[in-house]
């Protein structure tokens, strides 16, 4: 999926760094205002989630950058152009969204919601400013994207290789749409039936 190790690791290395950042400001808070411990996990799984998932947009955007032709640093600046203002306007209508919390006047779950907040704007940072920094020194080890993404173009006249394993979920959904959406409903509502024993406090 990622083409190398690094483009795998990158994305969970830049999530950590920025959980470790927010968390150590949450912590910090916790000594002047009362933080329950449910505020720092929400804080945690969002924090990591969306640093993981917004370094993603900006790394395959850089290879996709990078397998056209253009240099390291053409390559960044692009993707953060691009990919990076959608995070950060993602990043914006989550910490609204979070902050919207505060809407109930309830103080427990107003704390939450800033701290998830806090977590969500770390990561956003962090994946703007930290993430081109790393890519500029180890971006040269993600050019295997040219190769991956230009040279299996399909044009009109090019034969697809049949057989090969990474094309045999691709080809199967395609020649059974219904049938295998049918099954995927099938599947979520076997998924939903705990919903309708919940006992709501």
């Amino acid at each position: 999926t990622f083409g190398s190790f690094i483009a795998a690791g990158l994305p969970i290395l830049i999530a950590v760094l920025g959980l470790g950042i927010s968390l150590l400001g949450i912590m910090f808070g916790a000594y002047f205002i009362d933080l329950n411990s449910i505020s720092i996990i929400l804080a945690a799984m969002l924090g990591l989630a969306v640093g993981i998932d917004y370094s993603l947009f900006i790394i395959t955007r850089f290879k996709i950058e990078l397998a056209k032709g253009n240099s390291i640093n053409d390559s960044i600046a692009i993707a953060i152009g691009t990919s990076g203002s959608a995070v950060v306007f993602a990043g914006l209508t989550v910490i609204i969204g979070l902050l919207g919390l505060s809407v109930a006047q309830i103080p427990f779950l107003t704390l939450m919601g800033v701290s998830a907040a806090i977590s969500i704007f770390v990561a956003v940072l962090i994946s703007i400013i930290t993430l081109p920094a790393i890519l500029s020194m180890v971006g040269h080890r993600l050019s295997p994207a040219k190769k991956n993404l230009l040279s299996k173009k399909i044009t009109g006249n090019s034969k697809k290789k049949a057989g090969t394993k990474a094309d045999l979920w691709g080809r199967l959904v395609t020649k059974h749409p219904v049938v295998l959406s049918l099954l995927a409903i099938a599947f979520l509502a076997v998924l939903t039936i705990p919903f309708f024993h919940m006992n709501l406090g």
